[in-house]
């Protein structure tokens, strides 16, 4: 067992025996009453620790949270800012947070960098906060990093270049991701695109913010009379207070801006907001809508209990037996109550198969509305008191948690002992009172429905549930595009034949006989170089290498009797269907082949690819092995191939797309390949490709 997984094990062991220590009183005595059921035990008493404040003159607010127990030491300045819009430049606080730790004038990043790992320290810096940590004896070279960056940040534009490349290489590659639609158009829906926790960021975005942006921020807001410094571990009252007076009095204070906004609304009606993803073969489900539920509020341990007996986070909860138990639907399906200074939200989320899409949002639809209409029953209810209290108990264990605590008392103006008394108001909450909650907080008639799916297969059943509008990857508002039915009189053989000619034709095709083929996919860890040889009739060769680097990332070879799998430079087993599919496919033009290595093809119906319709055609190999290949109804080229694979998490799917067709000698070859897979996206580019060139028969070789 791994370091982490044992650790993992120890904290559910931990959680589940202190869940215990709260469980009704156990009596091991003759001539008891087993007829009735034994009174709960009082809530113990809550000792958060001790924590002092002090604050400097210059209004910081400092929190310190004393342990001993071991010889480590941390600090977390701490802005006190309201959320922020960022118009026309989302992404600007994140990108300043990452530029804060990259200059100052006294030190590059590099030597920043060698610092702080010559000490084995942290140090952490977000458009909100500043953190180091460190033993204790290199407290005050933390202090020093910390304070060099707060006084003499340089925001280096160089640094800020190399941030943005990494910022718009990653929004390229969360293109492919679900999540990162649903989270999108779930902001955009639950807020509005010009709120704070709603906007959503382009490319466009990314390329409009400038080194002074990043500065003109830091200046505005990083003021120490709207700040808290909070430190935790093995240090002293007194040692505190000099160290802060040292290293940051000379901090001057300041005036911020108070920005207001509109308070997000439920909508009148449910409302489906659909993102068609034409390649997916699971829907990702979220019934969500804005809830009016602020830190520290009197509602919220109830409330909060209320969530958890519906799905919040206990593998008890009702969505998750229904949906994954009763149904065998999903691996996992949770709620969320989230309290916020600004404005809160509730949402349940799923992802379920397409073809049970509909169903599932019923039965989650079903089950809020069950919770808001029918007390819960005295076990559920205990059940859940004591996994509540079991977490509490064991977050106390944590010095970081009480100083947390601290902190939010002190932001929020909650009663001094709002966390003292947790366990306590925990231990009061009754059936009637969870009841209570379910009528205020749910409201499955005014609620947004998000889904990320296939449109083709799910958008029609969306309709049951309220009004459906259609966005984009973006948040955009869109419609969706149905694909035009299958023409009368068309085959999966005349749609293999248009692509063949589309191409160059048999006759080209077959008149070549080794075609080589470079391309090249750009990374934040370098560029990727995938190498395909053909060599009639069928010797094939797939190669990823990294630029620069003498070094076989993976190979797949067939050397026209026989197939291998190489990966890191290690021959990697593989499967008899593995093997009769690249024997199938080792061919220049796969598709003339097809009926001569007993490959069937099927014409299943039509579908969009991005923007455009296509056919799609289901092909399986003698071995068992099967894909889908889409090819544009109008050109006839072949847009993209999808591989589904079962995984532990469920069905996963590979995209391999086409794009930018380019001549070559007297055939097409596709300019761009991207590779999307659970979410990450790879764009190989076209560097060179050699039509009936000598090729080194090495490179089939097998090792």
């Amino acid at each position: 067992m791994t370091y982490k997984k044992s650790m993992i094990m120890k904290r559910i062991f931990i959680t589940l025996f202190l869940a215990t220590l709260f469980l009704p009183g156990l009596v091991i005595a003759q001539g008891i009453d087993r007829s009735q059921a034994p009174a709960p035990d009082p809530a113990p008493v809550i000792e958060l620790g001790k924590t002092e404040e002090f604050t400097l003159k210059n209004g910081l607010n400092v929190i310190l949270v004393e342990n001993h127990r071991m010889p480590r030491v941390s600090f977390s300045l701490i802005l006190d800012r309201p959320p922020l819009t960022e118009g026309d430049k989302v992404g600007l606080l994140e990108m300043t947070g990452q530029l804060l730790r990259r200059g100052t004038s006294n030190r590059s990043k590099e030597q920043i960098d060698e610092e702080i790992d010559f000490i084995g320290a942290s140090l952490r810096t977000t458009s909100s906060r500043i953190a180091g940590s460190s033993l204790t004896r290199h407290k005050e070279k933390v202090l020093t990093l910390m304070q060099d960056i707060l006084f003499n940040a340089t925001f280096p534009a160089e640094e800020l270049e190399k941030i943005r490349e990494e910022a718009l290489s990653g929004l390229k590659a969360s293109k492919s991701d679900p999540d990162f639609a649903m989270g999108n158009v779930r902001g955009v829906a639950l807020y509005g695109a010009d709120h704070p926790y709603g906007e959503v960021q382009t490319e466009e975005d990314i390329n409009n913010i400038t080194r002074e942006d990043c500065k003109d921020y830091f200046d505005t807001w990083f003021k120490p009379n709207h700040s808290y410094l909070v430190i935790v571990g093995d240090i002293t009252l007194k040692e505190a207070k000099k160290l802060t007076k040292t290293y940051f009095k000379a901090w001057e204070p300041g005036e911020v801006p108070s920005p207001t906004y509109e308070t997000p609304q439920r909508p009148e009606e449910t409302t489906v907001a659909f993102v068609d993803r034409p390649e997916a073969v699971q829907s990702i489900i979220n019934v969500t809508y804005p809830v009016e539920l602020t830190p520290g509020h009197p509602d919220f341990i109830k409330a909060s209990v209320m969530n958890g007996i519906l799905g919040g986070g206990v593998f008890a909860g009702r969505l998750m037996r229904q949906l994954r138990e009763t149904h065998a639907w999903t691996y996992g399906a949770f709620s969320r109550l989230r309290s916020d200074e600004l404005i809160g939200n509730f949402s349940a989320s799923a992802s379920v198969r397409n073809e049970v899409t509909d169903s599932a949002i019923a039965v989650m639809m079903e089950e809020i509305e069950r919770l808001r209409t029918e007390r819960v029953e005295a076990g559920d209810l205990q059940l859940m008191k004591n996994f509540m209290n079991g977490n509490f108990a064991l977050s106390l264990e944590d010095p970081a948690t009480v100083a947390a605590y601290a902190l939010n008392t002190r932001r929020y103006n909650l009663p001094a002992d709002y966390y003292a008394s947790y366990l306590e108001k925990l231990s009061a909450v009754t059936p009637e009172d969870v009841l209570e909650m379910a009528q205020k907080y749910l409201h499955p008639d005014q609620s947004w429905i998000v889904v990320v799916g296939k449109g083709a297969d799910v958008a029609h059943k969306m309709k049951q549930f309220g009004p459906v509008q259609y966005y984009d990857i973006f948040g955009e508002p869109t419609t969706f595009n149905a694909a035009p039915p299958v023409p009368e009189g068309m085959t999966a053989d005349r749609v293999l034949q248009t692509y063949i000619d589309a191409i160059g034709g048999a006759e080209n095709l077959n008149a070549i006989n080794t075609l080589k083929v470079v391309r090249k996919a750009e990374t934040p860890r370098g560029n990727m170089i995938m190498t395909i040889i053909n060599k009639a009739p069928h010797q094939s060769l797939m190669q990823l290498t990294v630029e620069g680097m003498d070094m076989e990332i993976q190979a797949r070879i067939y050397d026209g009797k026989q197939y291998q799998v190489r990966q890191m430079g290690a021959a990697k087993p593989y499967s008899e269907s593995e093997e009769v599919e690249t024997r199938s496919r080792a061919y220049i033009a796969e598709e003339l082949y097809y009926e001569e290595n007993g490959v069937s093809t099927t014409l299943k119906g039509t579908e969009m690819v991005e923007d455009k319709a296509a056919y799609v055609i289901d092909v399986a190999f003698p071995g068992g092995r099967t894909f889908t290949n889409y090819y544009d109804m109008e050109s006839g080229l072949k847009l993209q191939t999808a591989i589904t694979s079962e995984t532990e998490r469920g069905p996963v799917t590979s995209i391999t797309r086409y794009s930018g067709y380019e001549q070559q000698g007297e055939i097409l070859v596709p300019a761009t390949l991207s590779i999307i897979t659970g979410g990450n996206n790879l764009s190989f580019d076209l560097v060179e490709a050699e039509v009936n060139q000598p090729v080194d028969e090495a490179a089939f070789s097998i090792k």
